[in-house]
């Protein structure tokens, strides 16, 4: 005798939500979030080529300076980076795109200072 697979319930007005549900919920991403992130890529492929990061390892302290730097025009009141034309936010957001797309595909020297380390400053939170 076989065995049998689990039984799982199908939805009898939509039977394709039983295996929806175990996939990732993509839909959730906000629609000007990837179109915006997108066209600060598209600026970053025409200066160093399209997925550059996936040719050679990235440092991750130079997308945390990088990600600062965006923050601190924030906090300035810059909304807009002179250089791209697109909305900072839109540029912290393809940071995190490019770190996390290089850690799945193991590309990061993650080349932070470590709390092990000699020099070290207590942070209030």
């Amino acid at each position: 005798m076989h065995d049998m697979p689990p039984f799982v319930p199908v939805d009898t007005e939509n039977p394709k939500k039983s295996e929806g549900d175990q996939k990732e919920p993509v839909h959730l991403m906000p629609a000007q979030t990837i179109i915006q992130t997108s066209r600060v890529l598209a600026h970053g492929a025409e200066k160093y080529g399209e997925f550059n990061w996936r040719s050679t390892e990235i440092d991750l302290q130079t997308y945390i300076g990088a990600t600062l730097r965006h923050l601190l025009a924030i906090m300035e009141g810059e909304d807009v980076d002179p250089d791209s034309g697109e909305d900072h936010w839109a540029h912290i957001s393809a940071n995190a795109a490019v770190v996390i797309d290089s850690k799945v595909h193991g590309f990061v020297r993650d080349n932070r200072k470590r709390k092990d380390t000699d020099y070290q400053v207590d942070l209030p939170f």
